[in-house]
């Protein structure tokens, strides 16, 4: 295909995530067309994102109870009414904040579970305690 559509002076360098079936059709791709090379890079976001999710193996309670959290706060409108309401008590003339969930392949946004939680203790603990 590089032969084909002229690409062996223009293609210098392939960037792909680390899966094991992208890195093998890579090799192949080379070996197919013999006399051309190119550098595979891995991508270096996704290499961190791994590295990342596996170094927050270590807070995996803490991921569960704040999704498990956030998933009764999603789900019910009428947790989600009191939260809201007890927001707006807490922190007059400030807009209610949205209670997030982490997302696997975005390792920010488990690190930010620690801080975006806390704003809404008080909240929740008040929801917690008012059944």
């Amino acid at each position: 295909m590089i032969t084909e559509w002229s690409l062996e002076e223009k293609l210098v360098a392939v960037v792909t995530d680390n899966a094991a079936n992208v890195t093998a059709a890579i090799g192949q791709l080379q070996q197919t067309d013999g006399c051309w090379t190119v550098k595979h890079l891995p991508c270096f976001a996704h290499t961190l994102n791994l590295v990342v999710q596996q170094a927050v193996q270590s807070i995996n309670d803490l991921k569960t109870k704040v999704k498990n959290i956030v998933t009764y706060f999603h789900k019910s409108t009428a947790a989600a009414a009191k939260l809201e309401e007890l927001q707006e008590q807490i922190r007059p003339n400030q807009r209610p904040l949205k209670l997030k969930n982490d997302v696997v392949m975005r390792w920010n946004s488990t690190l930010h579970i620690p801080s975006k939680s806390n704003p809404h203790l008080i909240a929740v603990r008040g929801v917690a305690t008012s059944k």
